[in-house]
């Protein structure tokens, strides 16, 4: 009898060690906020860098 209800401790020791902690409502947001910001500051920083000026090509006179 004690066997089986020490297997049945360690089972419970372990499952209380392996438990993940729950997120609240607060801290998703947070998480979240971070990562719009996050996407923001990359989007700024790709248009700034789309609207750099580009080279105008070369016109030729076809008519010759």
């Amino acid at each position: 009898m004690e066997t089986k209800l020490t297997r049945f401790d360690a089972f419970l020791e372990n499952a209380k060690k392996n438990k993940a902690t729950k997120k609240n409502v607060k801290q998703s947001l947070k998480e979240f906020e971070a990562y719009k910001a996050q996407v923001a500051r990359e989007k700024a920083t790709n248009k700034t860098a789309k609207t750099a000026p580009q080279k105008q090509p070369i016109e030729q006179d076809f008519i010759k």
